[in-house]
């Protein structure tokens, strides 16, 4: 689509621009935990005391009544070997007579039991605090940084956002890019980058830092649809440090959710039409992009398909993995009235339940996985119904015979000849083929 067939017309300081409606629907979707915050490790280490306590305290009574124990079989064996002599002292249990070999043995036999029931509460207590360290969530987000009052004035949108390795502030920049900075800005207001995930951080060579993976299965679909390409003023924009992005393709307009930081600026960077300059870090905010470490071994579709990435995040693909993430960014402050402003799709089947669903089509693509690697069913009717429960299912496809998979939204990609495609009602209703 090009400007010139928009039907909205954005008016910004000195310039004029169409505007398309903004998108109603969302793409697929990255992270190591961290290590855990203090708090959590003060939780764990008074866990560890306190169980260390409790294990001392139960190693002590054993032991004691281990020894008691040893003192009545002494005074029992004494007896008897004093009534078999006929007569003699009988030995008082408070004064138990001295240890022979056999009351050796046993002592060392109970000695042996204590020290086995306490190794084996010792490994249990381990355990659970591997399970604590394990199902830890992640701390929740700092305070903000600030209030709108800091930026009052400011010529042009700021937006504020927290990350795992420290806060910075960006400039949104319509003059340069205003298609992209509105969507930018729909995004930040939605929602959208609560832990969002920088998943591709390349080595130096390519200096960037790319996010837009949000555990937001909802989010991901309604912003999945591509804007238009922006008029050519960001040839004139060179990328440098800090610089922030839209991740894009050649060939048709391919923006959606997906952004870059420019840890430094590269000339081959910013040329091109699905990747204009949106905004800019300011201040020295740009030094916490130096803390993100690059992402080794990361695949994009993996953590899409993990279902812990949206219930457990960051889910389980990504424990032990290098990943960063946003806690959250916020418009600070905001002097473009004459933008859309972010309105949320509609949900995609209130009812949850027989939910309805288009006939059967073979022009558009279902992509990515809700739950259980896309929920293979051998009807489309058990499809449709473990579809219906699920807000995040977009539809069913069926890309072989008694092989129905549920799938999460749509996308721009080209559709497969081998595969039909049951679209779920709501914002996902448009894609039916003409």
């Amino acid at each position: 689509m090009h400007v010139s067939s928009l039907n909205t017309i954005l008016q910004y300081p000195s310039f004029s621009l169409p505007l398309r409606s903004p998108p109603s629907l969302v793409i697929g979707s990255v992270l190591q935990p961290l290590e855990l915050p203090d708090a959590r490790d003060i939780e764990v280490d008074d866990e560890a005391r306190r169980r260390d306590a409790e294990g001392g305290v139960f190693r002590e009574e054993y032991a004691a009544g281990a020894e008691e124990r040893r003192r009545e079989e002494a005074v029992l064996e004494a007896n008897a070997r004093a009534a078999r002599a006929g007569g003699g002292p009988v030995v008082d249990r408070e004064d138990p007579p001295p240890e022979d070999d056999e009351s050796r043995r046993r002592g060392d036999e109970g000695a042996a039991f204590g020290a086995e029931v306490a190794a084996a509460a010792e490994e249990r207590r381990r355990e659970e605090l591997v399970a604590i360290r394990r199902n830890a969530q992640p701390p929740p987000p700092p305070p903000r940084a600030s209030s709108s009052s800091q930026w009052s004035g400011h010529p042009h949108p700021v937006v504020e956002c927290r990350t795992t390795q420290g806060n910075f502030a960006i400039e949104v920049r319509p003059d340069w890019a205003p298609l992209g900075a509105q969507r930018y800005l729909q995004l930040v207001e939605s929602g959208f980058f609560t832990n969002n995930v920088f998943y591709r951080v390349p080595e130096r060579s390519h200096p960037i830092v790319q996010f837009g993976l949000s555990p937001n299965v909802r989010l991901r679909r309604e912003f999945a649809t591509v804007i238009p390409d922006d008029p050519p003023v960001w040839e004139r924009v060179p990328v440098r440090r800090g610089t922030l992005a839209f991740a894009g393709s050649p060939g048709p307009p391919s923006r959606s959710c997906h952004m870059w930081f420019a840890i430094e600026g590269k000339s081959y960077m910013g040329h091109d039409s699905w990747e204009p300059t949106v905004g800019v870090i300011l201040g020295d905010g740009a030094t916490v992009l130096d803390r993100i470490k690059p992402t080794i071994g990361i695949n994009v579709g993996s953590i899409e398909s993990d279902p812990t990435f949206e219930t457990a995040f960051p889910g389980k693909y990504l424990e032990g993995k290098p990943v960063e993430w946003f806690h959250g960014c916020d418009i600070a402050w905001d002097p473009w009235i004459e933008r859309k402003k972010y309105q949320p799709a509609p949900q995609l089947c209130p009812r949850r339940r027989n939910c309805e669903y288009t006939d059967a089509i073979t022009k558009h693509v279902l992509f990515g996985c809700v739950v259980d690697n896309c929920a293979k069913h051998d009807t489309l009717e058990l499809a449709k119904a473990k579809c219906d429960t699920i807000e995040a299912c977009g539809g069913v496809v069926q890309n072989a015979p008694g092989h129905f998979e549920i799938r999460a939204g749509t996308d721009g990609a080209q559709p497969s000849p081998h595969e039909t495609a049951w679209v779920k009602n709501g914002p996902l209703e448009h894609v039916r083929a003409s």
